[in-house]
């Protein structure tokens, strides 16, 4: 259940960080910076998601920030750029481990269209939900890609680049070894989160007193 309320022209709902990916298209603003987690970030995230899944219990990822700058344009991001990244690199992972087990073409299309890509009625073309800065956009897009193909080809040209592919190698290793062969349906509450959005982008500030003091962990800001 989706929980929304409003305080000071912010609207906020606690729900899956999954959730946020499959009802918005988002993106970084050029002002944003570039993929920075570590391998020791992205394996605490991993580490926090293994114990709740063992626990049977929903893990709270902290907040994610974004901001409404028109009606058909996509959400911008605040905060919570790592965070979403890093889960769209394990969707995709779950993705392809579904379509290696070949008998789940529902649930591989089913990440495809809601959470990893939209169809751009406009344009008339598939985009993705989530686009990052310009310097890791394409090399992100060419990472998730369904396509085996565009992934062998890629080669990173900057430190951001080597920290998403390492990200995204990381995602396939936990995928296989934490999540086989037992594999849990994909849901939308792939972690818990909260969402708060605001429209316009005046007086916007940090929002930094949106932050719950719930966060088992504190993973660095973004």
């Amino acid at each position: 259940m989706t929980e929304a309320r409003s305080a000071k022209g912010f609207e906020f709902q606690s729900l899956g960080i999954g959730a946020v990916l499959k009802a918005h298209r988002l993106r970084v603003p050029p002002y944003q910076r570039e993929y920075a987690w570590t391998d020791e970030e992205v394996r605490q995230l991993y580490e926090d998601l293994s114990n709740a899944k063992l626990e049977g219990k929903d893990y709270f990822l902290g907040t994610i920030v974004t901001i409404h700058t028109g009606d058909s344009n996509p959400l911008e991001i605040v905060d919570g750029q790592q965070r979403l990244t890093t889960t769209a690199m394990l969707l995709a992972a779950i993705r392809d481990h579904l379509k290696d087990m070949g008998t789940a073409s529902l649930s591989v299309e089913s990440i495809n269209n809601e959470f990893l890509n939209t169809i751009d009625r406009v344009a008339g073309a598939r985009v993705a939900k989530l686009m990052l800065n310009i310097d890791d956009n394409e090399f992100f897009s060419k990472l998730i890609a369904s396509e085996p193909a565009a992934v062998s080809e890629l080669k990173p040209t900057r430190a951001s680049h080597r920290l998403l592919m390492s990200a995204a190698k990381m995602a396939k290793d936990w995928v296989r070894d934490d999540l086989s062969p037992d594999f849990p349906p994909v849901r939308n509450r792939v972690a818990g989160c909260r969402h708060a959005h605001r429209d316009g982008v005046s007086r916007f500030g940090r929002a930094a007193f949106l932050r719950s003091g719930r966060l088992r962990r504190r993973h660095r800001a973004q």
